[in-house]
């Protein structure tokens, strides 16, 4: 089994754990010293979590494209996504796969491979989106028929479902739509009138990530004085999220004109007549862009493509190394209690949770792929504690289960129980920032090139604590460590078993 390695990989554990704990000390001693409440409270420094189950869904990244760009740029981005894929793949390899697991790895593997072939691709992918009624049918059926940029690409129009006119949100799939749009070369946003507040919430949401044309559609429905009044209107409202030339006033499909012929006679002859459509300058502005723009256009929708992919792909990485991470990081967080509570001396708690945070932070750098050194991990060992006390979560922990304990006067009068409770929460809370935090760094780089981000760690810390603040997690903690540190009858204190560590009861512990 791997926690059967693991032992064998932790000497700082067994046998050498109060020297090597007593050199941290001495190094770092000037850091705390004369904070007699922090002596106790070292103990948090390590890592643990067995709460965090839920995986957090994965946000399709900025789609902004990257100015200027280049083929280059995507290759490189595709490089990277083909080391993210075969680093997933590996690590699978050597960890209970699930089918989720599986299934996720061959659909990124199979997309990866597309996406090499896009850049090869001679069609300019097109979306109409705007509201009901805006005419996105019509001009696209009119699309279909031009020769737009024939000589350059293959055009493909995909017309997409109406934005804002549905009975409930349930009713549009926005997350698919905006899919969609991520994976088009350009957009055309219809509308007939000035915009509303939701017509501009969309613009905005464009406006930087994809190249956007909006087409002013039914002129024909306004007196001329009002057609350029609104085109004025637009021009100026959307002056910092448009260009002028990117705002086109047209007429798809004009409606039906009465036409009156006075006949020789005297009499009058009455018929309707369709005028043709005024669409042309659009067909210019689209002319225009894919000639100037086109194969740039192209380039970015591949690169939002292949960064959506490397996305997903470490989402999943991250998946596979949390739950190889979460067992060991509660085994660590129950002996830093269970240490904690049996040594009667807050000198001798410092020392030996001293070693064992370090040790911890060793092991879950080798699972993230940081390959700390024993005294980088010995710094990051003495930052944590530092930012724990500094944001005053160690008094509120203690506080927090005081209270807990209270309410069970048996529990309660065992004095360690507390000091002991205390170092498992507070090492669960520090494990669980050392997780969140490699969780954000780029799977592909090491410690050595990502220098630790104190101010990052610092706000999940913080995050961490407050959201946990709401659960019912103090209880559950409490819970745990009565069943876990109390005795059993035979006068010991047991750690985990698949540790084969124990340490003795200290006759100072008791009433």
């Amino acid at each position: 089994m791997w926690w059967q390695v693991v032992k064998v990989q932790r000497p700082i554990l067994v046998g050498g754990l109060g020297l090597t704990a007593a050199l941290w000390l001495l190094d770092s001693w000037q850091h705390w010293v004369g904070n007699i409440s922090a002596l106790g409270a070292i103990a948090a420094v390590g890592a643990g979590v067995w709460w965090w189950r839920q995986q957090t869904p994965v946000d399709l990244p900025d789609l902004k494209a990257q100015v200027p760009l280049d083929r280059t740029t995507v290759e490189q981005s595709l490089t990277t996504l083909h080391a993210l894929l075969e680093q997933f793949a590996a690590e699978t390899a050597t960890a209970p796969r699930g089918d989720a697991v599986e299934s996720q790895l061959t659909q990124l593997q199979q997309q990866s491979h597309q996406m090499g072939n896009e850049l090869e691709r001679s069609e300019f992918r097109l979306v109409i989106l705007g509201g009901k009624g805006t005419g996105k049918t019509a001009i696209a059926d009119y699309l279909r028929t031009s020769e737009i940029a024939a000589s350059l690409f293959t055009l493909c129009i995909q017309e997409l479902p109406s934005l804002f006119d549905y009975t409930t949100p349930a009713d549009l799939d926005t997350t698919q739509i905006w899919q969609q749009v991520s994976r088009a070369d350009l957009v055309l946003f219809t509308t007939t009138s000035d915009l509303t507040a939701s017509e501009y919430q969309v613009i905005q949401r464009l406006h930087g990530q994809q190249r956007t044309v909006l087409v002013l559609n039914k002129q024909d429905q306004y007196l001329p004085v009002d057609r350029s009044l609104i085109l004025q209107q637009l021009q100026q409202r959307l002056r910092p999220l448009l260009t002028t030339a990117d705002i086109v006033p047209i007429t798809a499909v004009p409606g039906l004109m009465k036409v009156r012929h006075h006949q020789p006679n005297g009499s009058v002859r009455e018929w309707l007549e369709q005028p043709a459509p005024e669409i042309q300058v659009l067909s210019d502005r689209l002319q225009q862009i894919l000639t100037q723009e086109g194969q740039q256009l192209q380039w970015a929708s591949t690169l939002r493509g292949v960064m959506t992919l490397q996305a997903e792909a470490k989402a999943g990485l991250n998946q596979v190394r949390r739950s190889r991470a979460l067992p060991l990081i509660e085994q660590f967080q129950w002996i830093a209690a269970a240490t904690a509570f049996a040594n009667p001396l807050p000198t001798l708690d410092l020392l030996a949770t001293a070693a064992i945070t370090t040790q911890m932070i060793l092991e879950l750098g080798a699972i993230y792929r940081q390959p700390f050194s024993r005294a980088q991990a010995e710094a990051i060992a003495s930052t944590l504690a530092g930012l724990l006390f500094k944001l005053g979560l160690v008094e509120l922990t203690t506080q927090g289960i005081s209270t807990v304990l209270k309410s069970n006067a048996v529990t309660f009068v065992a004095g360690g129980l507390l000091q002991g409770v205390s170092a498992a929460y507070l090492t669960h809370l520090a494990g669980l920032g050392l997780v969140a935090y490699f969780q954000e760094q780029d799977p592909t780089h090491s410690a050595t090139t990502q220098p630790l981000l104190l101010e990052r760690l610092t706000q999940l810390l913080r995050q961490l604590f407050q959201q946990q603040q709401q659960s019912s997690l103090w209880r559950s903690l409490v819970q745990q460590g009565v069943s876990r540190l109390l005795p059993e009858g035979n006068g010991a204190i047991h750690l985990p078993q698949t540790l084969g560590v124990s340490v003795p009861q200290p006759e100072a512990q008791g009433s």
